[in-house]
């Protein structure tokens, strides 16, 4: 997926959060932070798109427990939510050594569009009615 649809999808996916659970700034921002951060640390470190080490489920389980109780809780669950829907991609994401892939295709605009609209009806099945 593009970078815009991480972003937006995690805000999207924050709405019907917010109504389990108090937000506060820091965790929408370490949210956000953590939705861009695979694609961001590959582009720092000059590695490869979706290296095997970074685009890993691995690495979110690992890092998951110790940041469930923290205030930067956020950064976590951007983080698995950009591997998510990168696993919705032709190209995929690693799970250890397997790699896990679906039929959505990252510059395809109705791949994208679709992804956004999937996130708009989890936020209106989540208003009360």
């Amino acid at each position: 997926m593009k970078w815009g649809v991480h972003f937006i999808s995690i805000l999207l996916l924050l709405i019907p959060l917010s109504r389990f659970i108090q937000l506060d700034f820091g965790f929408i921002i370490f949210a956000l932070i953590g939705s861009l951060a695979p694609d961001m640390i590959e582009a720092s470190l000059r590695f490869e798109h979706r290296c095997k080490y970074l685009h890993n489920f691995i690495i979110v389980f690992l890092l998951f427990p110790f940041l469930i109780y923290s205030p930067i809780a956020g950064f976590s669950l951007g983080y698995f939510h950009h591997l998510f829907l990168d696993s919705l991609t032709k190209k995929g994401v690693y799970f250890m050594n397997t790699r896990i892939s679906n039929g959505f295709k990252t510059n395809d605009i109705f791949s994208n569009l679709a992804i956004l609209f999937i996130h708009i009806f989890i936020v209106f099945l989540s208003i009360p009615l």
